[in-house]
């Protein structure tokens, strides 16, 4: 029989070795990834405790060989249990990082313009965000104009960056 009256007699609800093969290589990249997150975010994961341990363990391997064996063995766990929950909180933990780093560019970027000095910017900074302490800002503003040395401007900058956090949750 050749190999493509093989795959034709394959029923509807079969799936090819190619097909198995790429799915236990998926898993096993996924379980490379979850080795490499922090302890903080391995606990928000929805993982069994033998995987739990086997990640920990990967974690403590410093020899390749063993490391490269310890991952194959969580992609071998991981065959065994719906990897669809730990793919989302993995995209949880991924988007979330992504918008963290968004707001703090943004506050980043408020500092810089209102340390500049411009009155039109911390006019457009009060009209976003009028709950600000508006006289506490305008005096670190000052005092950043007139600060001398590099550390109180950064200590000041510092402050700035404090109520615009406030301000941007």
């Amino acid at each position: 029989m050749s190999k493509k009256q093989n795959t034709e007699q394959l029923e509807p609800d079969e799936v090819s070795k190619t097909e198995v093969k790429k799915e236990m290589i998926e898993l096993q990249k996924l379980g490379i990834k979850l080795v490499g997150l922090a302890d903080s975010q391995l606990k928000r994961m929805p993982l069994p405790e033998n995987l739990s341990e086997a990640i920990q363990s990967a974690k403590n391997i410093t020899k390749h060989g063993g490391l490269k064996r310890q991952l194959k063995y969580i992609g071998k766990l991981m065959r065994h249990l719906d990897p669809e929950p730990i793919i989302q909180a993995f995209d949880v933990i991924e988007n979330g990082n992504q918008e963290d780093k968004h707001l703090f560019h943004l506050k980043e970027q408020w500092r810089s313009k209102l340390l500049e000095g411009d009155n039109q910017k911390l006019t457009e900074f009060l009209n976003r965000y009028p709950e600000a302490d508006v006289q506490r800002l305008r005096q670190l503003i000052r005092n950043y104009k007139t600060a001398k040395s590099d550390d109180k401007k950064a200590q000041i900058a510092r402050q700035v960056f404090k109520i615009i956090s406030e301000q941007l949750v």
